[in-house]
């Protein structure tokens, strides 16, 4: 088997009250006066009013945003958000025929979400690229706005993921992720080794091991020698001797990147540009007018390039110049 790592009121009164109760009567009196004036305006059908820490605050019923809730502060503000709120426009976009109604109990969770998303990349295999689809991020933010999308960088750093190549009986090839896991710094030999090795534990298969497939780096050549000397020499085909395979893929990707830092400046500067008209379906969509009305062809789309990964570089030059 082989592995691959990679609110003030005042108000008169007409009486004066003799008795506590009548006091209390006269204060529930004037609040209920005050909390009907305060909210005279359909703005406060969109807040609910909380005090917190000793100040009234206007809540936003579908994001919970908390803004000023004094009566002395109006309620222009409080338009105004109802126009701008996120989750409200959102609600909107997906049925404009509806009226937004509040959520009830929401409370987001940008770091859950973040590993959901891993989890389903990995479940389904889907490629990291996805993260940068147009169609998807629309989706994503449809879904909540308040996301921020990652890239597929992103996604990639910190995480070891353990693919498996394998022959069965029929002598026909597979490969199968065995574990995605997410590494804490410092990414260095022993963190490495430890996620590894309880990979390998889980799946009970450190005595199957052919050959292993790594990137081109000083914490993986590390990582091998600590893998070493935790078996027998015996576990491996030729007691270890071609255990370690450096990847081809990355030692070119290396050569090429080295390659094209001479024109360094320019390849960013194209870069930065198609990240920006390949941001949005918009911006794309004026890019093709654009062009049209330049009588230049436009045959290929443009596409962002992943910078660990000299292919996407050249195609993304290539179609940039072509």
């Amino acid at each position: 088997m082989s592995c691959q790592i990679d609110s003030n009121f005042e108000d008169d009164v007409d009486f004066v009250p003799s008795t506590t109760n009548e006091v209390q009567s006269v204060s529930n009196t004037v609040d209920e006066t005050q909390n009907q004036r305060e909210r005279t305006s359909r703005a406060w059908d969109h807040f609910t009013r909380q005090k917190i820490d000793g100040k009234i605050k206007a809540v936003c019923k579908y994001c919970e945003r908390k803004l000023v809730g004094e009566s002395s502060s109006g309620t222009r503000h409080l338009s105004s958000h109802v126009k701008t709120c996120p989750i409200r426009k959102a609600q909107l976009a997906t049925n404009p025929s509806a009226t937004a109604s509040p959520l009830v109990s929401f409370n987001f969770d940008p770091d859950l979400a973040g590993i959901k998303l891993a989890q389903m990349i990995v479940k389904h295999e889907y490629p990291l690229s996805m993260v940068e689809h147009s169609g998807f991020i629309e989706y994503s933010s449809t879904l909540c706005p308040m996301f921020q999308m990652v890239s597929k960088n992103t996604i990639r750093r910190g995480y070891m993921v353990v693919t498996a190549h394998f022959i069965d009986d029929s002598w026909s090839l597979h490969s199968q992720i065995l574990s995605f896991k997410y590494v804490l710094c410092p990414h260095d030999a022993p963190a490495l080794l430890e996620a590894l090795t309880s990979c390998l534990n889980d799946w009970k298969i450190e005595d199957k091991i052919s050959t292993m497939t790594l990137d081109n780096c000083t914490a993986n050549d590390s990582m091998i020698d600590l893998l070493k000397g935790q078996f027998e020499p015996d576990s491996f085909i030729l007691k270890g001797k071609l255990l370690h395979v450096r990847c081809c893929a990355h030692i070119l990707n290396l050569i090429v990147k080295e390659g094209l830092s001479v024109i360094g400046d320019s390849v960013d500067k194209i870069r930065d540009s198609v990240a920006y008209w390949s941001g949005t379906p918009k911006r794309h969509e004026k890019f093709e007018d654009t062009a049209r009305q330049l009588g230049v062809p436009y045959t290929k789309k443009i596409s962002l390039d992943c910078v660990t990964r000299w292919n996407s570089t050249f195609l993304m030059l290539s179609t940039a110049l072509s």
